[in-house]
C-alpha cells in the first residue's frame, strides 16, 4: 500500500469514528436548550445562505428554529449560531445578551480563525471534517461536526441516457482551469443563492470537475460541497485528494484521483474517465461519491439535535 493510501485510510478511520459519534444522542434534560436561532446573514454568497437560512428551513419542521435579526429577539433556553459573516453581530450579542439560558456558537464555514475568534463564543461548529479536527486541536471549548449540506432546492439527478459530459458549477474563479480544458469542461457560473439556473443543467453531466486553482491554506477547511451536489445529483467527479475532504470522504482507490494540479495530469484524467464511462469502473466511481456522509438532509437534523441534546445551559 502506498504512503497516500495509507494515509488516506487512517484519515477514513478517523471520519468514521467522529461520524459514529453523532448518532449517539443524550435524551435531554431539564437544562438542555430547548431551540435553535441563526443570526441572519444577507450576504449573497451560497455558504452564508446554506448555513443559515436553509438549515433553519430543514431542522424547523422537527424542533424549533428561526432567523435573528436582532439581538433583541433572542429567545430564552436557546441556542444562537452565526455564521460566517455575522462575527461582529455575534460578539455584541455576547456582550450585551441578557436573555438567561442563552448559548452562543460560531460556524466560520470555511474562515481561518485567529486564536481570539476561537474563544468568543461557547463553541464552535465546523462545516468539514479538517476543520473540525483542527479545532479540536486549538480550543478546549466544545466543537461540534455538521458537514454542509447539498442545497436542497437541487432535485435533479443524472439522466439514464446523458453521454459523458464534465461540468463546473460554481465561481470560476476558484478552479483550475487552462486553455486546452476549457474546450472539454462546461462552466456554470454560480455567484449567488438566488441563483439556481444551473440546476436545470445537472442532469445532463454525469462527471463534476472538482479541482481548485491552486492549493491555498485557506482551502484546507472549505467543506466538499462541490462533491455533496454530485452526491446529490447522481455524478462522479475528478477532484484532488487535498481537495476539502475528499481524501476523508472517498476511499484510496476512488479511480478519478488527478495526482497534481497540471493541466498534464487533468487531461490524462480526464481522458481515462472519457475511456471508463458506462464500464463498471464510472459505475464505482459514481457509486463512491454517492456513499459519502454527513451532506443529507436527514443527518444534519440529527447532527443539530446533537448539538443541543449536548450544549448545557
Amino acid at each position: 500500500m502506498k504512503f497516500y493510501q495509507l494515509k488516506g485510510e487512517i484519515l477514513r478511520h478517523m471520519r468514521k469514528l467522529i461520524t459514529a459519534r453523532l448518532h449517539r444522542y443524550p435524551r435531554f434534560c431539564a437544562n438542555t436548550p430547548q431551540r435553535i436561532y441563526f443570526f441572519n446573514n444577507n450576504h449573497n454568497a451560497a455558504s452564508a445562505y446554506l448555513r443559515a437560512r436553509q438549515l433553519c428551513e430543514i431542522v424547523s419542521p422537527v424542533m424549533e428554529a428561526g432567523l435573528i435579526d436582532d439581538i433583541a429577539d433572542i429567545p430564552d433556553r436557546s441556542v444562537v449560531v452565526g455564521t460566517k459573516g455575522t462575527l461582529p453581530i455575534l460578539a455584541r450579542a455576547i456582550s450585551e445578551c441578557r436573555q438567561p439560558q442563552v448559548r452562543f456558537y460560531y460556524d466560520p464555514v470555511d474562515q481561518l480563525l485567529a486564536p481570539a475568534d476561537i474563544e468568543l463564543a461557547d463553541g464552535l461548529i465546523a462545516s468539514s471534517y479538517r476543520q473540525y479536527l483542527w479545532l479540536r486541536t486549538q480550543t478546549a471549548k466544545p466543537v461540534f461536526l455538521i458537514p454542509h449540506h447539498a442545497d436542497s432546492r437541487i432535485v435533479q439527478r443524472v439522466r439514464h441516457d446523458a453521454g459523458f459530459r464534465v461540468a463546473y458549477f460554481g465561481d470560476e474563479r476558484n478552479i483550475f482551469l487552462g486553455d486546452s480544458l476549457q474546450r472539454q469542461i462546461d462552466v456554470f457560473q454560480v455567484k449567488q443563492h438566488q441563483d439556481t439556473r444551473w440546476m436545470a443543467q445537472l442532469a445532463n453531466y454525469p462527471l463534476h470537475y472538482c479541482i481548485r486553482r491552486k492549493p491555498e491554506k485557506s482551502h484546507t477547511f472549505n467543506p466538499a460541497t462541490k462533491l455533496f451536489i454530485a452526491a446529490k445529483a447522481g455524478a462522479a467527479v475528478i477532484t484532488t485528494r487535498d481537495e476539502s475532504d475528499a481524501e476523508l470522504l472517498l476511499p484510496p482507490d476512488y479511480p478519478f484521483y488527478c495526482q497534481t494540479r497540471s493541466e498534464k495530469a487533468i487531461q490524462e484524467t480526464l481522458a481515462f474517465a472519457r475511456e471508463s464511462f458506462c464500464t463498471p469502473i464510472f459505475a464505482k466511481a459514481v457509486a463512491d461519491v454517492s456513499q459519502i456522509r454527513g451532506w443529507r438532509e436527514e443527518e444534519q437534523i440529527l447532527q443539530l439535535r446533537q448539538l443541543l441534546a449536548l450544549t448545557k445551559v
